[in-house]
């Protein structure tokens, strides 16, 4: 079963403020979201956790000579 989040609870989930949450959706760089109406948005908890995890970078770190 689907977990639908408002928007200030996808905000909080992910750690980040409504504002910012809203702004990267404005962008489409956000989180996938649902209309099920033209008042009302909804996350899916599925989707939060995806994006967030879209943050985490992998660098390799170069051997420093002694």
């Amino acid at each position: 079963m689907e977990i639908y989040l408002s928007p200030t609870e996808a905000a909080q989930h992910a750690g980040v403020s409504l504002s910012y949450l809203k702004r990267q959706c404005i962008q489409r760089t956000g989180p996938a979201f649902v209309r099920p109406s033209p008042r009302r948005t909804l996350f899916r908890k599925t989707d939060i956790d995806i994006w967030v995890a879209s943050w985490e970078r992998f660098e390799t770190v170069k051997a420093v000579k002694p």
